[in-house]
């Protein structure tokens, strides 16, 4: 009697804990125009097309449930295809950016010099125009000696503001 008493304790614990006699069925999900169904202890089951959902039938307790007739996968193995297709993305854009970068470092110096030397070409240009405007005024306005002095005195600071932009000595 203690052994039967026993065996129907240890039973009645067995169909309480059992996930297949407790576990309350999830409803079957959509998300991203996929359908997630719902599995013991977590394994769902995604279907990527043909999803056929539930009927109901006329009379009581007929219902045909829905099913996947087109291609099924494990939650766990799709996470797993996602994780490893991000992982070759990203690598995929680490490369790309290491690229860039090789190519931005290799740029610089020639950029720089480029730079130098378009400052230097604008700078001979200035002087050059200063010079010109400078020779081009008439004598009549050179007549006065302290106004010619104040051109010239101009002229040669401007002359020197050019020096001075890129630190070109000429």
């Amino acid at each position: 009697m203690k052994t039967l008493i026993c065996m129907i304790v240890l039973g009645i614990i067995v169909m309480i804990l059992h996930p297949s006699v407790n576990a309350q069925t999830s409803p079957v999900m959509e998300y991203d125009n996929k359908v997630i169904i719902p599995g013991d202890y977590g394994d769902d089951t995604i279907c990527l097309n043909g999803w056929v959902p539930p009927q109901t039938g006329n009379l009581i307790g007929s219902s045909v449930p829905g099913a996947c007739k087109g291609t099924e996968i494990s939650a766990m193995a799709l996470a797993a295809i996602s994780a490893k297709t991000s992982a070759d993305k990203l690598e995929q854009i680490r490369l790309l950016l290491e690229q860039l970068n090789s190519n931005l470092i290799k740029a610089l110096p020639e950029n720089k010099k480029s730079s130098a030397e378009k400052d230097r070409l604008t700078n001979d240009a200035l002087r050059e125009l200063i010079v010109e405007r400078f020779d081009a005024l008439p004598p009549e306005a050179l007549a006065n000696r302290q106004f010619k002095e104040a051109l010239n005195k101009l002229e040669q600071d401007l002359l020197e503001a050019v020096k001075k932009r890129t630190g070109v000595s000429q």
